[in-house]
């Protein structure tokens, strides 16, 4: 019985630490061009986790736990957003 609470207990634990290390490491790619992704991948590891811990992470906290509706969470990426224009074929 003990042997099995301290399976559950390690693997919960194992869980734990994977979570944290997706929210800190990984950035969300969804939705995004492949130039985009490069740039997304450009910034350092270092600055993503930075945003995650002091941004991210508090906007959470507040919209989800807090229920602030108003809260609004400060891109880290500034993205180009234009479209470009296409030349209009002559027939």
């Amino acid at each position: 019985m003990i042997q099995k609470l301290a399976d559950n207990v390690f693997k919960s634990g194992l869980n734990v630490l994977a979570f944290l290390m997706i929210f800190f490491l990984v950035p969300e790619t969804k939705q995004y061009t492949l130039e985009e992704l490069d740039y997304i991948f450009a910034i350092p590891t270092r600055r993503f986790m930075s945003y995650q811990k002091d941004v991210a992470l508090p906007w959470f906290f507040r919209r989800y736990i807090l229920c602030d509706k108003e809260a609004k969470l400060a891109p880290l990426y500034q993205l180009d957003q234009s479209v470009p224009e296409v030349a209009s074929a002559k027939v």
